[in-house]
C-alpha cells in the first residue's frame, strides 16, 4: 500500500498526520511511505527523520499526490 503524508496548507497549523516512529512500523510493514518535505517543520522534526525510518520524501504536494 502506498501512504502520502502532506504537509498542512493551512495557515499557523503545526499538526502533522503521521510522526517518524509510525511511519517507520508501517515501512517494516511493507507499505511505502511518502511525505511532503518539510511536513512537520512546525514541531521540529526534519525530513531526515523520517527518511531514516524508510519514508520517501517528495518536494511538492502535486508530486506527493501523482504517487497516491
Amino acid at each position: 500500500m502506498r501512504i502520502v503524508i502532506p504537509k498542512e496548507s493551512y495557515p499557523l497549523e503545526r499538526r502533522v498526520i503521521l510522526l517518524p516512529d509510525a511511519a517507520k512500523r508501517l515501512v517494516q510493514a511493507g507499505h511505502d511511505v511518502f511525505v511532503q518535505s518539510e511536513a512537520a517543520m512546525g514541531i521540529h522534526i526534519s525530513d531526515e527523520e523520517y527518511a531514516a525510518g524508510g519514508a520517501q520524501i517528495v518536494s511538492d504536494a502535486e508530486s506527493l499526490y501523482d504517487l497516491a
